[in-house]
């Protein structure tokens, strides 16, 4: 996970800007129509958040696709922090621990409970913006078709579409996230037990076997003589990606599900982890290439 930052000056104004002109454009004989997430375009603003989150999840570090590219499917979501349509028991319980992370005051946000207008006919002056268009509220996220068991591509498997309503502290808020969520060598999260419940399968399902697969093989090509590039051109080349996995490692009967196409390309969306791994001391060697 890494630090997603709100406050640069350029990006920030023209994200307002984008969303000022949808609220407006909504506002038709002194009432609004369709002002609902649903009814809105927000693909100029999802442009905006992906670009601000250099193109990875907001939560397991995909990288975001917007279109489908090479064979593989957009996977973009928008995340919002406070639901969407949090009901108003979720908001009374919750909103106490929602100020402790981000931009979540009346200068910034207002809740409408379940993503509704109170009233239609009353004209907005924002900021605060609602909190189902607000820039301060929104994030990228990946829409979690991923690994169950290494086996079968599963949507909503993680992240967003997985979290559902549920309350997650949006760490990634926090300048020093890295330093809270950290991954070992075997590609377990390690953090803060207190974080553990955002982390695992009770909310985002960060935590799984085929995560910490995924992690795990990202550290070993980390410290081998392998580059992301070389992973990204052997998604569509059978004969590079077995020598790859044979070269890694004696234990190949781990990684033989990788080797398989769909497999193979799912575990290159997460080359961030090969950055991360790269910037680590050498963890482990002891167990390479056998791992």
């Amino acid at each position: 996970m890494r630090h997603i930052n709100k406050n640069n000056p350029k990006i920030r104004k023209e994200a307002l800007t984008i969303i000022l002109k949808l609220i407006q454009n909504q506002w038709i004989d002194g009432e609004y129509y369709n002002l609902t997430y649903e009814d809105l375009d927000v693909s100029e603003l999802e442009n905006i958040l992906v670009k601000e989150q250099e193109g990875y999840c907001c939560y397991c570090m995909r990288t975001l696709r917007q279109s489908e590219i090479d064979g593989s499917e957009r996977n973009v979501t928008l995340e919002h922090i406070i639901p969407n349509h949090i009901s108003e028991s979720d908001f009374e319980r919750d909103k106490a621990r929602y100020s402790d992370y981000f931009k979540f005051d009346k200068k910034h946000i207002k809740v409408f409970v379940h993503g509704v207008l109170e009233d239609k006919k009353k004209q907005l002056k924002p900021p605060p913006f609602p909190h189902f268009v607000a820039y301060d509220n929104l994030v990228a996220s990946c829409d979690g078709r991923t690994l169950n068991n290494l086996d079968i591509i599963t949507p909503h498997h993680c992240c967003n579409n997985y979290r559902e309503d549920r309350f997650v502290a949006p760490l990634f808020y926090k300048e020093n996230v890295e330093d809270l969520i950290r991954y070992d060598s075997k590609g377990n999260i390690d953090c803060d037990e207190k974080y553990v419940r955002y982390l695992d399968e009770c909310a985002l399902n960060l935590m799984t076997y085929s995560f910490c697969q995924i992690r795990r093989f990202w550290r070993i090509i980390a410290q081998s003589e392998y580059t992301v590039d070389d992973i990204l051109n052997a998604r569509t080349d059978t004969t590079r990606r077995n020598d790859i996995i044979d070269d890694i490692s004696d234990n190949s009967d781990r990684w033989n599900s990788v080797r398989k196409e769909i497999v193979w390309k799912l575990f290159a969306d997460y080359s961030w982890f090969y950055y991360y791994y790269t910037r680590q001391p050498r963890i482990c060697n002891t167990d390479m290439p056998y791992s």
